[in-house]
């Protein structure tokens, strides 16, 4: 799947989340892809991998959520392989993530995550939170959460250095069902200048 935008889903009561896209006993490829302002019950709000290999590259995941604890608000994996290459994932959570000692952008259950030039900046949660599996990173930005990966970022060139994104984006209140919230798109790119 390529030069697509997977934006404004809801999973309504789905526990393992995916209101982007749930992907089970597959292979996904998705190439330049904006993944934004997705609803998910719990986890998953952007992604979904349940026993799957993806690749996620060249794209943006901002402003996904997974209601009621936000465990992997732009991806859940479960027993599944999952590549990053060239990825922002940035300001997913809702308002109420910092209130979970587990809420995270990136939840991995007995998976293998490999991330490679890739940008994890949240602020209201940890970016990765691994249980089982393995984590590679390697030139990442890993993020200004509170823990980051669960303080246990290590691999070649990783930094933690506020991207400068031209502007983040944000919601005007908490995405709950039935909310009038509204994603305010941000602008991922770098700042030429600091």
């Amino acid at each position: 799947i390529s030069n697509c935008m997977i934006t404004g889903n809801y999973a309504r009561y789905v526990s393992e989340g995916g209101a982007g896209v749930y992907c089970t006993n597959s292979r996904p490829v998705f190439i330049n892809c904006m993944v934004t302002c997705n609803v998910g019950y719990e986890k998953g709000g952007g992604f979904a991998f349940v026993q799957s290999t993806a690749t996620i590259a060249n794209s943006v995941l901002a402003g996904n959520v997974a209601i009621y604890g936000d465990r992997g608000a732009a991806i859940y994996a479960d027993q599944s392989n999952l590549m990053l290459i060239n990825c922002t994932v940035a300001d997913n959570g809702g308002p109420d993530a910092k209130y979970y000692s587990d809420a995270s952008a990136v939840r991995c259950e007995d998976s293998t995550i490999q991330a490679r030039n890739s940008i994890f900046w949240n602020g209201l949660m940890q970016e990765i939170w691994q249980t089982g599996g393995t984590l590679s990173l390697a030139y990442c930005d890993v993020g200004d959460a509170p823990t980051v990966v669960q303080g246990l970022w290590q691999g070649i060139g990783n930094i933690i250095a506020d991207p400068c994104f031209v502007e983040n984006g944000y919601w005007t209140e908490n995405p709950y069902y039935g909310s009038q919230a509204v994603w305010v798109p941000g602008d991922y790119h770098l700042r030429t200048t600091g």
